[in-house]
């Protein structure tokens, strides 16, 4: 149930608030796609894969979403109602959990928007420490809206130290990088909105699709036979014919190799952006199991290459 679920997450939402909710309309909202966000006929039964829910958080994600934003501590809320608190709040979920990889990243911070705010992002690094982490990804979001109000000269700026943020450290989990580039992203397409949908097909992206199918199969499986397992049954339906083998991701030269993998497959065009949404979703799947940060790691992944998910936990079976 998706109660239960939740609740795995933070112990302390209040189940009233997904009373009634136990329907999923179909949408879809690929980038570039042409589709229109509005309900269709009713879904066939069975399992749907996981690009339709691009763009779609159906009622279920909906109530999800909202039962975490109840259960968020206040002092992390009020700093949404502002564009120079939420900069702080930005900046906070783009910090690393290592005390070491954290101290070097608030070296910048401190340097470059002074004491007051690296104090000030340090505190709420803080209380960020003690929320879920499906939490995350919804604060960007949310913060978003905020920051417009900065002047855009700020705002370019943080886009360019949130960058630099996510390079610090190969220290890093691949969920704190990728939190990290995807709210470079998320601010400089505020910036200079996307024109076009991309062109690239899959096979001009083997390289890059195997980089990022190497790193979610890897997160969460210490066993190597696992992780090429799972990269192969999410990969290998997406190149049938020929691929990169897989290999476990280099531990220092990882966030570099992601950066211009996904630099690349955001230009893929928008029917190969579905097939990749469902091959992480078979990855992701692949021991039938979802772990809550692996799942926040894949929809990270697609919303940096512009195909939000809800959050998976609360999504019906997915194919």
């Amino acid at each position: 149930p998706l109660a239960a679920r939740i609740r795995r997450l933070d112990p302390r939402f209040d189940v009233a608030l997904l009373e009634g909710i136990d329907s999923d309309p179909p949408q879809t909202g690929i980038e570039g796609s042409g589709t229109p966000l509005v309900a269709g006929p009713p879904a066939a039964a069975g399992p749907r894969p996981l690009s339709a829910h691009v763009g779609n958080p159906g009622l279920t994600g909906i109530g999800y979403a909202e039962a975490l934003r109840a259960a968020l501590p206040p002092e992390i809320e009020a700093t949404l109602a502002r564009g120079s608190t939420a900069a702080c709040l930005w900046l906070a979920i783009a910090l690393a959990a290592p005390p070491a990889v954290r101290s070097a990243q608030l070296t910048p911070i401190r340097a470059s928007q002074g004491e007051a705010v690296g104090a000030a992002v340090e505190a709420l690094a803080g209380l960020l420490a003690r929320v879920p982490v499906a939490q995350l990804l919804p604060l960007l979001q949310r913060a978003l809206p905020a920051l417009k109000a900065l002047p855009r000269e700020r705002r370019t700026a943080l886009a360019s130290l949130t960058a630099e943020l996510a390079r610090a450290d190969a220290r890093v989990s691949p969920l704190e990088y990728l939190l990290g580039a995807l709210a470079t992203r998320y601010l400089t397409d505020q910036l200079e909105p996307p024109r076009a949908p991309g062109a690239l097909t899959l096979e001009d992206c083997g390289v890059e699709l195997g980089t990022l199918f190497a790193i979610v199969a890897a997160a969460g499986r210490e066993d190597p036979v696992d992780a090429r397992r799972a990269y192969e049954h999410g990969l290998g339906t997406l190149l049938p014919r020929q691929r990169p083998d897989y290999a476990s991701p280099d531990s220092l030269h990882w966030p570099a190799a992601l950066d211009a993998a996904l630099a690349r497959l955001v230009q893929l065009r928008p029917a190969a952006k579905e097939l990749l949404v469902d091959g992480l979703g078979r990855t992701l799947l692949h021991d039938g199991k979802i772990r809550v940060e692996e799942a926040e790691l894949v929809r990270a992944a697609a919303a940096t290459l512009r195909c939000p998910l809800p959050p998976l936990l609360a999504l019906p079976e997915v194919a």
